[in-house]
């Protein structure tokens, strides 16, 4: 911690860290190289020392079936923590990602676009911290932001009134679009 002090008193007082899940079990399969205790025990120094910092999540990343599991257990780590805010970005592979070969050897199914939106929906359903919501990116279909936990209403009809006006035909025809991010 004293060397994170020692960080802050030079004028390093903010950090972007690309957590991307909070789910021990996600991390594990995409190989992060830490757990979720770790990100509860690191950010603890941080907030130690002063230093602030901003999550990304990435929406999607537990695959098919899975999201539900990675935003709750995303949501049980970050409401340990204090980010100032919480991007949310789409996975989005591309051919020389490692997932996406795993998607073409039959290892990884890829979550559906309504999975992803109801992933979104469930973690900010379940932060019960302060924090900004940012979900403006080229990875999601429908820019979002806000502040919880005085946006959280409208911040959750806002993604289920996208999930239901758009087929996953339209979304998914929008990912792959995307041709850099």
């Amino acid at each position: 911690v004293e060397e994170l002090q020692q960080l802050h008193h030079l004028g390093f007082d903010y950090l972007t860290i690309g957590v991307e899940s909070g789910d021990s079990e996600t991390l594990t399969r995409v190989n992060k190289g830490y757990m979720s205790e770790d990100i509860v025990e690191q950010c603890r120094k941080l907030e130690k020392a002063d230093i602030h910092y901003h999550f990304f999540y990435l929406v999607g990343l537990g695959g098919h079936g899975n999201g539900e599991r990675n935003a709750l257990r995303s949501a049980g780590v970050f409401n340990q923590l204090h980010p100032v805010s919480i991007g949310f970005l789409s996975l989005t592979l591309f051919p020389e990602s490692q997932l996406y070969q795993e998607i073409q050897e039959g290892k990884f199914e890829e979550a559906t676009e309504h999975e992803r939106f109801d992933e979104m929906i469930t973690l900010i359903e379940h932060l019960h911290i302060q924090t900004h919501i940012l979900g403006r990116t080229v990875s999601n279909p429908v820019p979002f932001t806000g502040s919880l936990p005085h946006d959280r209403v409208s911040l959750l009809q806002e993604l289920r009134d996208a999930k239901a006006e758009l087929s996953e035909e339209q979304l998914r025809s929008y990912r792959d679009s995307i041709e850099s991010l």
